[in-house]
């Protein structure tokens, strides 16, 4: 008998013990999920569909992020002035949202930790469909280039004193005298060209992006500085996505369509 209930006593040990490593296994499969806060208003980095939906190069980036990461992520719209705060106070666990980095907001946000450079491009170049046969910057001598107040890149055309410099307030005006054929090319932040290039219906296919980079600027992910982990696993998934060409692909849909 006391044989029979060791036996029983054995059994039941067992099966708690395979019972708790399921249960751990299961608990270790879980994906983990974070609330991603981005400010849809930034077309084609971010912006609202006409049913409602989140959309473009900063979504689609953040959900190939995810799937390489295997966790989950909750996408949800946020004002622009309160994107960083609420990553710092734990609203939300990611912020992308178009944020180009800088010393200045690494200094400003000492409890915010920023992902590396997923997007390195600044200002370019934006001509009409029928510039043919443009090759670079030097197609621009003794040609007007309109650029918008305080430009950074300003510094880069004026190595070039053949090329005719037009400063607007308003980069909108300049696109609009580019439509106009008086002048031969605006130079602005690719975000902005793409608004008019491809999401401002008036312009819809008289112009072209010219992918060749005049200045840089880093765009980045931000985490609050207590989760350097979710950090690690977003700066590794950005270097899958650099080596196999898929971050490429991104950047040619959004900003560089044919």
């Amino acid at each position: 008998m006391a044989k029979h209930l060791k036996s029983i006593y054995a059994l039941i040990l067992f099966l708690v013990i395979v019972l708790s490593f399921s249960v751990s296994c299961s608990r270790l499969k879980q994906k983990k999920s974070y609330i991603v806060a981005t400010s849809p208003d930034n077309p084609p980095m971010e912006m609202i569909t006409k049913d409602n939906k989140i959309t473009g190069f900063d979504i689609d980036l953040i959900k190939f992020i995810s799937e390489k990461s295997n966790f989950d992520i909750n996408i949800i719209p946020v004002i622009k002035e309160n994107l960083i705060y609420g990553l710092i106070d734990g609203t939300y666990n990611i912020v992308i949202s178009g944020i180009t980095f800088s010393t200045e907001l690494k200094t400003k946000y000492p409890d915010v930790l920023f992902s590396k450079p997923y997007l390195k491009i600044g200002d370019v170049i934006v001509i009409s469909e029928d510039f043919y046969n443009f090759k670079g910057i030097s197609d621009l001598t003794g040609k007007t280039v309109g650029i918008k107040n305080n430009s950074a890149a300003e510094e880069v055309l004026k190595k070039y004193p053949k090329i005719k410099i037009t400063k607007y307030k308003s980069i909108s005006n300049a696109f609009t005298d580019l439509a106009r054929n008086k002048i031969s090319a605006v130079v602005t932040d690719l975000p902005i060209a793409a608004q008019f290039v491809y999401y401002n219906d008036e312009y819809r296919g008289i112009f072209k992006i010219v992918n060749i980079p005049l200045t840089k600027k880093e765009y980045v992910i931000a985490v609050n500085k207590s989760n350097q982990e979710l950090l690690k696993k977003i700066n590794s998934s950005i270097n899958l996505l650099e080596k196999s060409g898929e971050l490429n692909n991104l950047i040619i849909k959004w900003f560089f369509k044919k």
